[in-house]
């Protein structure tokens, strides 16, 4: 998808745009275009270039001012919060469905998620 050198390049052009008359429709529609594409990729995105992603929005956003100001670009999930899950895991496989009920609260408490998968489980920030 995008490669950090294309990423640069359409900051460049949305600066570009913003230096033409202050071209805001055209700065926007460049900006979207590449949100577009980063979103299609990001699933399938290396570490590196999830970097870059956060980077460019980062860096745009100073521009724009489109996300909220406590947006967090780490997605690592709390420790704490995987252990919970681990042991909620470990509940079901004992059949202590009560257990694990209340460690999903727990977790849900604590701000996440927790999505049951055929092979595991999913954690989500809500």
């Amino acid at each position: 998808m995008e490669s950090s050198s294309n990423l640069e390049e359409a900051k460049k052009e949305i600066l570009h745009a913003l230096y033409d008359d202050l071209n805001i429709s055209k700065a926007l529609g460049i900006f979207w275009q590449n949100v577009k594409q980063i979103n299609s990729h990001l699933p399938n995105a290396t570490e590196k270039e999830k970097k870059a992603y956060a980077w460019f929005l980062q860096d745009t956003d100073k521009v724009f001012g489109l996300l909220p100001q406590n947006f967090n670009f780490e997605d690592k999930i709390p420790d704490n919060v995987i252990q919970l899950a681990e042991e909620r895991k470990k509940a079901r496989e004992e059949k202590n469905y009560h257990k694990a009920d209340e460690l999903r609260s727990k977790i849900e408490n604590l701000g996440y998620k927790i999505l049951d998968k055929p092979n595991g489980y999913e954690i989500q920030k809500k």
